[in-house]
């Protein structure tokens, strides 16, 4: 019962902070008496886009990417737009989509019939450095692996 007095109370709760509370706070390592910098690397988000170089042999432009269409880059409230960045890319060029399944095969089927339903309200669209895909009635509700392809 030594608690039950002021002193014992007082220690009661030194011993708790102590235990309980930490003694240096963190984020990303970092100690808040410090500045700290959160970035996109820190949180293990993508830092690299993937890109490919367009090439030219005389007449003909080609490459191809592959990505993902993310869930949470889709914008608008109908007809949705996904903004690609390609560099290399010009507003004359033709792209063209197609989905590159996952080699898990529950995800391959799941992927597959999300395609099914979206991809022929897709309409694609490039300008400089920049590929559009247009989603007519709903958008993807998966996160879909597709190629996109320039052909001229």
């Amino acid at each position: 019962m030594a608690y039950l007095n002021e002193s014992g109370l007082q220690r009661l709760l030194i011993d708790l902070r102590n235990k309980l509370v930490p003694q240096t706070r963190t984020v990303n390592n970092q100690p808040l008496s410090s500045n700290v910098t959160i970035t996109a690397q820190s949180l293990g988000a993508l830092t690299s886009v993937p890109t490919a170089t367009i090439t030219q042999t005389g007449t003909v432009r080609e490459a191809s990417v592959n990505i993902t269409l993310d869930l949470a880059l889709w914008q608008g409230t109908g007809p949705f737009t996904y903004n690609y960045t390609w560099p290399g890319v010009t507003a004359s060029d033709v792209v063209s989509i197609g989905l590159n399944p996952s080699i898990t095969p529950g995800s391959a089927v799941a992927q597959l019939e999300e395609w099914g339903k979206v991809a022929s309200k897709f309409a694609i669209r490039s300008y400089t450095d920049t590929v559009t895909i247009t989603a007519y009635g709903d958008k993807p509700i998966l996160a879909l692996p597709v190629t996109l392809q320039v052909v001229n």
